[in-house]
């Protein structure tokens, strides 16, 4: 087996778990045009409580900004990064309902706090 050489001086993450093989192998010749498997980064929003976030886009895999011959991905903490992320996960709503809920549950928790109760 070739062993892995690392290009860089900088630590490598440690290698996650891998589960074990269940059952026979995926059946390639039922499904001939599949398209392989391919991971884009589109970056990391976070939010972190009400008027703090943060969104990090600097090693994601789509185009950013350019200005002359360097090119930005934009990076923000604070409330813009929150606005952005509750903006997001507004649009990835399925529907109408749900766009509607989240938008008055996150002004509940304002007014009257969040219920950490169990309701026992």
């Amino acid at each position: 087996k070739p062993e892995f050489q690392s290009s860089s001086d900088e630590d490598l993450p440690l290698p996650g778990p891998v589960p074990a093989p269940v059952g026979l192998p995926f059946p390639r010749f039922m499904y001939p045009n599949s398209a392989k498997f391919s991971y884009i980064n589109v970056g990391g929003m976070v939010s972190m409580g009400f008027g703090d976030g943060i969104v990090d886009m600097s090693r994601a895999d789509v185009p950013g900004f350019e200005f002359g011959d360097r090119v930005y991905k934009p990076s923000m903490r604070g409330y813009f990064a929150m606005a952005a992320w509750r903006g997001g996960y507004l649009l990835k709503q399925l529907s109408y309902r749900n766009m509607m809920l989240i938008p008055m549950y996150w002004f509940k928790s304002i007014i009257f706090g969040r219920d950490i109760s169990n309701g026992y």
